[in-house]
């Protein structure tokens, strides 16, 4: 199942970042998935990062071979190295907040428990901000960027009577279950609630003019997403008082929430988002994957 992470890299310097040479299979995977060539340049950049990053989980100095099928499941799931390296950096953080509240030996994930060191993935998130300061100097992580979670290794119960039976390898036999996010229909990105506040923002949005619409953002400050989310215009958008406090209250647990809301805005009203937002052909691609997904978990 997709979901959204609010750390995409948004340029804000027209130069080109001094940073290593790009690995070849960066460029290849560059060359096999960029469709628009004026992203080539970020997508070598991140690619460059990511994969550093994922290369290094994999030394003796962080998580050694026990990482491997973590980075290759990312890789297999996502569509280039900067997500991949997303996905396994989410996959890290989780991990290590797991074995903290139970301890490893509880975790009966074994790849997830692999990857559950605190202190590794302390190390390697400090190794990630001098990548970063390398690769991308002239670029500032605040948008969205659509990637596949890691699920862990499943534990597949025997369907033998012998107690004897060969053990299950949860982490070379069953990783093809792990590739397979969309089998498990119990892991949604949206919870009811969730799926309901933006059901009621999709009828609004889609019986309510432009104009109201466009004077929410005209409203705030910057006339920037980030902002309108902490604002009070919830109410034209069909959201509950109720509702809107559970969103500005939860505001990590809705990141997904909100970019979807304004996935909904892009898509009945992008005028109300200015010239800069509704014309960046990478931002229009993430929008479009973030109402596929509200679709597919929530519309009726």
């Amino acid at each position: 199942m997709r979901k959204f992470l609010f750390i995409g890299a948004v340029s804000v310097s027209a130069a080109m970042a001094a940073s290593a040479a790009v690995p070849e299979k960066v460029i290849e995977k560059c060359d096999a998935t960029v469709t628009d060539y004026s992203q080539m340049a970020d997508c070598l950049k991140e690619g460059a990062f990511g994969a550093e990053l994922l290369d290094l989980a994999v030394t003796p100095e962080f998580y050694g071979d026990a990482a491997q099928p973590e980075v290759d499941a990312c890789l297999e799931t996502n569509e280039n190295y900067h997500t991949a390296w997303i996905c396994f950096r989410n996959a890290t953080e989780k991990a290590a907040e797991t074995r903290g509240l139970i301890g490893v030996e509880k975790m009966k994930d074994a790849c997830y428990a692999a990857i559950s060191d605190p202190d590794v993935q302390a190390t390697l998130e400090a190794r990630m901000k001098e990548a970063r300061a390398r690769h991308m100097p002239d670029q500032m992580f605040y948008g969205g960027d659509m990637y596949h979670t890691f699920k862990g290794c499943p534990v597949v119960e025997s369907t033998s009577s012998a107690d004897e039976a060969a053990p299950i390898d949860p982490i070379a036999k069953e990783l093809a279950q792990v590739l397979q996010p969309e089998d498990n229909p119990e892991d949604r990105t949206f919870s009811d609630r969730q799926c309901k506040i933006l059901e009621g923002v999709d009828a609004k949005l889609a019986d309510t003019p432009a104009e109201e619409i466009v004077a929410i953002f005209q409203a705030s400050d910057d006339g920037g997403p980030s902002k309108f989310q902490m604002d009070e215009n919830f109410s034209t958008l069909g959201v509950s008082a109720d509702d809107a406090e559970y969103l500005k209250s939860n505001s990590e647990e809705n990141e997904s929430v909100g970019f979807a809301l304004m996935a909904l805005v892009h898509h009945y009203h992008p005028e109300a988002l200015g010239k800069d937002l509704n014309e960046n052909p990478f931002l229009s691609m993430i929008f479009n994957g973030a109402l596929d997904n509200y679709k597919d978990e929530c519309a009726q």
